[in-house]
């Protein structure tokens, strides 16, 4: 089902759909489950759903800008300019980050990490996986490699430059606005760390 909070503490159940991951755009959520092609969107804050588009193959991964939403798809991928009204086939597939401050999306191919700013032109920025956040107190782009280092942006993620040993890998990545910090989220703990290499652990 779906659970909605206002304070993060108390969930109140509001749906029985099957929506295993949700990302939003201005009023409009969408959710999709592992395994499955269908995109599902609620237009009534998660209470109901429909499905507004049918993928060819199982949907991997979803990411929304101001204006676009870009679905990963196995074998392709969909944009919509009218918040899921409309779909078009794109070549899309791994996945995906927004980065507002850039005004850019990431994805991870095989051969590393492309930028696009529209979701049709992607161009390879590295040639490693790229598990990438905004710094918005030094207003850098720093990523964390699959080679187990950090390499560091300044111009929106077009080039990329050495910074150190990375603080984690193989983990999600966020940045903390409220802790000023990066959290790398791992199974049983989180790391978190101010300069992308050196980190405290808290385990749960």
């Amino acid at each position: 089902g779906v659970y909605s909070s206002q304070d993060g503490k108390t969930w109140q159940k509001i749906s029985n759909e099957a929506v295993g991951w949700i990302v939003g755009i201005d009023n409009i959520l969408l959710g999709w489950i592992n395994d499955s092609n269908e995109i599902k969107k609620s237009v009534d804050g998660g209470v109901t759903w429909t499905v507004a588009q049918t993928a060819v193959n199982n949907v991997t991964d979803i990411e929304t800008s101001d204006s676009l939403i870009l679905v990963s798809s196995y074998g392709g991928g969909y944009i919509s300019t009218d918040l899921g009204e409309t779909w078009t086939q794109a070549s899309i597939s791994g996945p995906l980050t927004w980065i507002k401050e850039s005004n850019a999306f990431f994805r991870i191919t095989g051969n590393g990490t492309e930028r696009s700013v529209d979701g049709t032109t992607w161009t390879q920025v590295f040639n490693y996986r790229l598990d990438i956040i905004y710094n918005p107190i030094e207003e850098k782009l720093y990523g964390i490699g699959s080679n187990s280092k950090t390499y560091v942006s300044s111009d929106d993620g077009e080039t990329w430059s050495l910074d150190g040993d990375a603080f984690i890998t193989g983990a999600k990545l966020i940045w903390s606005i409220y802790a000023g910090r990066a959290i790398g989220v791992k199974e049983n703990c989180l790391r978190l760390s101010y300069n992308m290499q050196e980190y405290e652990e808290i385990y749960f």
